[in-house]
């Protein structure tokens, strides 16, 4: 920014595009002489790291989905918009489970209620938090169980299932 200012002469003025209370605005800020550099047009503000910047993400399903059950699967949304490529390929895959900031997943309740859900929708595989399946005995089910641990245990085992390797490798519960 700093060298963008300093193609400008003394005097000048520099177009600004900011966010001032949460709305965009353009402000024109009149150019001064460095107080070192008498030929160096300089503004006003400092440039410095440091700056914070938390943003609002908000995801609209067009349906009431939400709960710290659904973290898996928003973390892998997320993971599919922020990389190259369709993460599931066409396939439908199914999962739940708590998620920390490190990418662990964690147990949730009514598992065996979700998975009967998502075979119902027609899910061909449903990705299960490790600590959940204690929680599957006398569970009937065509749906390929994978056992996961973390988001990267489950981009590996959607990766598996795209590929032609045998899901049969993957963990199961």
């Amino acid at each position: 920014m700093r060298e963008l200012i300093r193609k400008h002469k003394v005097g000048e003025k520099v177009t600004f595009d900011v966010i001032r209370a949460k709305k965009p605005t353009t402000v024109r800020v009149l150019t001064a002489e460095s107080p070192t550099q008498s030929d160096v047009a300089v503004v006003g503000i400092t440039l410095g790291k440091g700056f914070r910047y938390e943003p609002e993400i908000s995801f609209d399903f067009g349906q009431r989905i939400g709960g710290p059950s659904a973290g898996l699967v928003f973390a892998l949304a997320i993971y599919d918009k922020i990389t190259p490529g369709p993460l599931l390929d066409g396939k439908h895959i199914a999962g739940t489970g708590t998620i920390t900031p490190t990418g662990e997943v964690g147990a949730i309740g009514g598992i065996q209620e979700k998975i009967a859900g998502a075979e119902k929708a027609g899910a061909t595989a449903f990705l299960v938090p490790s600590a959940n399946c204690k929680d599957l005995a006398g569970l009937s089910t065509d749906l390929t169980l994978i056992k996961i641990s973390t988001l990267e245990d489950a981009i590996a085992a959607i990766g598996t299932l795209n590929s032609s390797a045998d899901p049969g490798q993957l963990p199961h519960c």
